[in-house]
């Protein structure tokens, strides 16, 4: 059946082959520039996201180690990762670095359904950790612009309550370091770093109160 049905897709190509050196390589040339865009985008992505969670500690098996509570401090912090179920990197550095701990933390991550809309029922799902924490994921469709200070007012029922001048919003910036044996290879790696740097900010993307926001980055390896 396969072969009854590329019989008149590659007639046709035959006839506009034709074309190609009057003036149709250029659209060829153009499709094949946006695939190779796409697939190193969705390769680069995948690349830097592993590198994320390899290092990632499991947010549960962090709090079983957590002996000594460190000082707390008013407020609410919200970290953004693509899992809530691991230690983000950027709440490792404040930790690290401020060596304090806001009396709520708030793991949030983000997800984009294969559906245009996501009911408001189903919009957020919450979990209280114990010592404070809590993991909130929140589920938008495709055609829905993310919204995270609409997605914690959502959370009230769960025992978050959100005030935007006690929350502080921790978002985490990578910086990409090529690598001399990047699996992508040179051109890719090249090309994806240079995407990668004029990506949207991610606080205008989630409609993040801008100076509501913290930045904190590491280096990765591409």
């Amino acid at each position: 059946m396969f072969d009854l049905l590329a019989v008149p897709d590659l007639a046709f190509f035959v006839a506009n082959g034709l074309k190609i050196p009057d003036g149709g390589w250029l659209p060829l040339v153009v499709a094949a520039f946006i695939y190779f865009t796409i697939t190193t985008w969705r390769r680069g992505r995948t690349l830097v996201a592993t590198e994320v969670s390899e290092g990632a500690l499991p947010l549960r098996q962090f709090l079983e180690r957590m002996e000594r509570v460190p000082d707390r401090v008013a407020g609410t912090a919200v970290f953004l990762t693509a899992d809530a179920s691991r230690t983000p990197a950027a709440f490792l550095h404040n930790l690290k670095h401020n060596k304090v701990l806001h009396e709520r933390i708030v793991i949030l991550q983000v997800d984009t359904m294969d559906v245009p809309r996501v009911p408001a029922a189903n919009r957020v799902e919450c979990d209280r950790l114990g010592k404070g924490f809590y993991t909130v994921i929140a589920r938008y469709g495709f055609t829905e612009q993310p919204d995270v200070p609409e997605a914690l007012r959502a959370c009230r029922p769960h025992g978050i309550a959100y005030d935007e001048m006690e929350t502080s919003f921790f978002l985490g910036r990578e910086t990409l370091v090529p690598s001399q044996h990047s699996r992508l290879g040179k051109w890719r790696r090249d090309w994806f770093i240079s995407l990668f740097q004029s990506a949207s900010a991610t606080n205008t993307f989630f409609r993040i109160p801008p100076n509501r926001a913290i930045e904190l980055g590491n280096q990765i390896q591409i």
